[in-house]
């Protein structure tokens, strides 16, 4: 008993002198880990100065840092990703960047949040089957979408030179030159979605107006814009 005593007061005065080890550091967590380095020891990184580095990357390696953590994801914004893309992307960035910025400013598209838009400017392959290796963003659609999947059902074609179309050629005309009206057209013919779609995450893409609602904006007795407004709850 005496020599536990003594050995406890012993190991109390090798404490009081600050001789004895020091607890282990506590590991950062959440936002403060995702914003820290290792220079020896971790120092904390302002948020605004992470985000100041993250608009000089390249595209694809802003994908890849937007994604090592959540505080990172919420950062990126719609202008980060397109300077991004204009300043440092290839030719083929930046042309498919081009033509889905022209989309958006007309409102022809479903806004793609900042994240998507920055997926679109790093994608190879068709969204919809994901196997179909792709350079660009199938033109008029703002998405990812290989031949085989637009005949497959998920999209439908309207041509111009069917009766019900000549019967009333310019407000059908009018209709396909109307700024929110997007389709894909490689032919003679004006490819559009079935029906409105979603990517794997859930978010509203491509055209906001479908083939199924050419007939209808064009009976519609208020004009395409209010059809589009009051119908298809476009802003």
């Amino acid at each position: 008993m005496r020599k536990s005593k003594s050995k406890s007061k012993l190991k109390k005065r090798q404490i009081g002198h600050g001789d004895s080890e020091q607890p282990p550091a506590k590991k950062l967590r959440g936002r403060a880990a995702s914003i820290s380095i290792a220079v020896g020891r971790n120092v904390s990184i302002p948020t605004d100065v992470v985000i100041d580095i993250m608009s000089f990357l390249p595209p694809r390696d802003l994908l890849h840092t937007a994604f090592a953590s959540k505080a990172l994801r919420n950062a990126v914004t719609t202008t980060m990703v397109l300077k991004s893309a204009i300043m440092t992307g290839s030719p083929s960035v930046q042309k498919k960047m081009g033509d889905i910025r022209q989309l958006m400013s007309s409102r022809a598209i479903q806004a793609p949040s900042p994240l998507r838009l920055l997926r679109l400017a790093c994608g190879t392959r068709c969204e919809i089957c994901c196997v179909t290796a792709m350079k660009s963003t199938s033109k008029g659609l703002g998405m990812f979408v290989c031949w085989k999947c637009v005949n497959q059902g998920h999209f439908r074609h309207w041509n111009s030179q069917w009766p019900h179309h000549q019967a009333s050629m310019h407000k059908f005309d009018a209709l396909f030159d109307h700024p929110r009206v997007a389709f894909h057209q490689p032919r003679s013919v004006m490819y559009m979605p079935s029906k409105p779609m979603r990517d794997a995450s859930g978010e509203s893409i491509g055209p906001i107006v479908t083939f199924f609602d050419v007939k209808k904006m064009v009976a519609h007795s208020h004009g395409f814009s209010a059809y589009i407004a009051n119908y298809l709850y476009a802003p």
